[in-house]
């Protein structure tokens, strides 16, 4: 999904390191744009229309269960702060968009 707002701050894949040149993933150079700074349509059925039908941008590299969301990428140390957004599901009513998160289990340093 390509970003849609000014400045979006973005984690850029690559492979593992000592793979080699030729061990290229079809990842590899994408962008994984922050879920912070831009949100997608989801859900459906019913349960579609909790939080207005919109989840954070990210990926799914572990099935339908959570979502993995890019928060915050810091360049000056090479690290990047990510969260899981779940959803709920209903038979017959469909899902919820992924927007319920964990950042209230990542206490920040000093609380």
């Amino acid at each position: 999904m390509p970003c849609t707002v000014k400045d979006c701050a973005y984690l850029e894949l690559d492979d593992l390191e000592n793979a080699g040149h030729s061990d290229r993933s079809k990842l590899e150079g994408k962008q994984w744009i922050s879920g912070k700074y831009q949100e997608v349509e989801g859900g459906r059925g019913i349960l579609k229309a909790v939080n207005n039908g919109r989840e954070p941008t990210g990926r799914l590299p572990f099935g339908k269960a959570f979502k993995v969301v890019v928060m915050e990428p810091d360049e000056t140390t090479d690290t990047v702060d990510t969260a899981l957004f779940f959803r709920f599901c209903a038979w017959r009513m469909g899902c919820t968009p992924y927007f319920i998160s964990n950042t209230w289990l990542n206490p920040k340093t000093g609380s």
